[in-house]
C-alpha cells in the first residue's frame, strides 16, 4: 500500500509539473500575442507620424517624431558599440541629444522613402524582449510598394522604437558603422565621436538607398 502511495504520489507529481508547464508555455504564447497586437497599433501609429514628417521633409519635423516614439537612449549606447566604455556618464545626455538631432537629419535627407500615402501592417515576429513589426508602404502614382521593418520594445505607455529597416538595411547598425568608424579614424577617443555628430557637419553620410 505504501508502494503504490509512492507510486500514485509520483505519477501525480508528474502529472502536475506537466500542466504547469503546459500552462506557462500557454501564457507566454498568450504574452507574444497581446504584444504583437499592441505593438502594431503603436507603429500604425508611429508609421503615420513619420509619414507627416515626410510631407515637410524637415528635420525638425523627424526629430519629434523621433523624440516621441524612439527609445534613443539604448540606440544611442548601442551605436557606440565596443567604445561604450569611452563615454562618461556626466557626457551621456548630451551624447544622446546630438543622436537624435543626427537621426533626424538622416531622414530628413532620406524622407523621400517615406513620402507615402499610406501605411500597411503586414506581419510581426516577436524577437526576445522586442518585436518586428513589417509594414509596407503604399506611394501615389505608380511607385511600388516599400517594405519597412520596425523593431519596437513594448512600454506600458505603447512601445519605442530601437531599430528601422529599410531596403534590407537596419539603420541602427548602419548608425552604429558611421560612429565606430569615426571613433577609429579620430585615434579612438570618444571625442571624435562627438565630432562625427555635430549638426554644423551639414547633409549626414548616411544614406538609406544604398
Amino acid at each position: 500500500m505504501n508502494r503504490f502511495s509512492c507510486r500514485s504520489w509520483l505519477g501525480l507529481g508528474l502529472v502536475s509539473r506537466a500542466i504547469a508547464a503546459f500552462i506557462m508555455v500557454g501564457a507566454a504564447a498568450s504574452f507574444s500575442t497581446v504584444q504583437a497586437q499592441d505593438a502594431t497599433a503603436c507603429v500604425q501609429r508611429i508609421g503615420g507620424d513619420t509619414l507627416q514628417a515626410a510631407q515637410s521633409g524637415t528635420p525638425q519635423a523627424f526629430l519629434a517624431v523621433v523624440q516621441r516614439h524612439a527609445d534613443t537612449d539604448q540606440i544611442a549606447l548601442f551605436a557606440l558599440g565596443q567604445y561604450r566604455r569611452l563615454l562618461p556618464a556626466q557626457r551621456q545626455s548630451e551624447f544622446v541629444d546630438l543622436v537624435e538631432v543626427f537621426i533626424a537629419r538622416t531622414l530628413a535627407d532620406n524622407y523621400r522613402k517615406f513620402r507615402a500615402s499610406e501605411i500597411r501592417v503586414t506581419g510581426t515576429k516577436p524577437q526576445g524582449n522586442s518585436v518586428n513589426v513589417e509594414t509596407s508602404l503604399l506611394f501615389l502614382g505608380g511607385r511600388p510598394s516599400q517594405k519597412v521593418i520596425w523593431r519596437v520594445v513594448p512600454e506600458a505607455s505603447g512601445c519605442k522604437i530601437i531599430d528601422v529597416n529599410v531596403t534590407n538595411v537596419w539603420l541602427g547598425q548602419l548608425l552604429r558603422s558611421s560612429i565606430t568608424s569615426a571613433i577609429q579614424r579620430g585615434g579612438q577617443t570618444i571625442d571624435a565621436a562627438f565630432t562625427y555628430l555635430q549638426p554644423s557637419r551639414g547633409v549626414t553620410e548616411v544614406k538609406i538607398n544604398r
